[in-house]
């Protein structure tokens, strides 16, 4: 018995499966924008020409919104956060504290207190990777230990790094950056072969 073909998108040179109203995932998200712009669905916010979606606001300004409307309920004793402490352990090593008023910390007002220090140390913008020199934001940045400790959250212990190079890094070269790395474990595996040649 043979199975029965899935539907395919209706969008010219598609091709891929129709998932909703005859369209794929991501024609749907685009013929959807493309009734909002038509029908001047923008943002509600003053100066901002981005699609609203939430409540008539675009996805960062919804965000804004809800994170102040969190916070106002909190200072009225509405809400109760989850998380008091200002900082605790979490079962991945690292320290995480509540942190409402800080420009890093999520949607739960939580901060990772070493993103919390690093961001003391270096300030807000760009910086470079402390291993590859790469010019990275707090979006992109992962701050590394350099000691490999995770709740050793001392500023000379934390360093600005890009995401490869934090997820790379291993700690018989951690003074290197990655890539240096990786040309001197193949030097040195170049030497051994040729030592073992005796050349």
């Amino acid at each position: 018995m043979s199975k029965k073909p899935k539907p395919i998108c209706s969008t010219t040179d598609c091709g891929k499966i129709s998932v909703h109203a005859g369209l794929c995932t991501y024609c749907y998200g685009q013929a959807l924008r493309a009734r909002k712009a038509a029908n001047n669905e923008i943002c509600k916010q003053d100066g901002c020409d981005k699609i609203g979606w939430n409540s008539g606001l675009c996805q960062p300004h919804y965000k804004a919104r809800y994170r102040e409307r969190r916070l106002e309920r909190i200072a009225k004793g509405e809400l109760i956060p989850v998380l008091v402490p200002t900082s605790l352990q979490k079962s991945n090593g690292y320290l995480v504290g509540y942190v409402p008023d800080h420009p890093l910390s999520n949607k739960s007002l939580q901060l990772y207190e070493h993103r919390r220090v690093a961001y003391e140390k270096y300030g807000p913008g760009e910086h470079n990777c402390h291993w590859c020199d790469t010019t990275v934001d707090w979006k992109a940045i992962e701050v590394d230990h350099l000691d490999w400790v995770r709740d050793n959250n001392d500023p000379d212990n934390l360093v600005v790094s890009c995401k490869p190079c934090n997820q790379n890094r291993t700690e018989r070269n951690s003074e290197l950056p990655v890539q240096e790395a990786a040309a001197s474990e193949a030097k040195a595996k170049m030497r051994a072969l040729a030592k073992r040649l005796g050349r």
